[in-house]
């Protein structure tokens, strides 16, 4: 099983932000999605061939987000 893509989404600020954010990734079959509304992220259980799809639809709705790249481990 791969690592899920995790999003930065900065204009997340709230629960309605969340519900709309895995509303969106649902219509475009999107349904693994775990939202963190601390560390305005979002874990997607995607393949990185669909992240130009996941990011069109965040966009669309107003929440603009790019890709975490995970910081080495030490």
């Amino acid at each position: 099983m791969s690592n899920p893509l995790v999003l930065s989404v900065p204009s997340m600020t709230c629960g309605h932000c969340a519900m709309t954010i895995r509303k969106a990734l649902a219509e475009i079959g999107q349904t693994g999605v775990d939202v963190n509304l601390k560390d305005k992220e979002v874990r997607v259980g995607a393949a990185v061939e669909d992240l130009p799809g996941i990011l069109t639809a965040l966009e669309a709705e107003g929440y603009p987000a790019s890709l975490v790249e995970p910081a080495p481990r030490s």
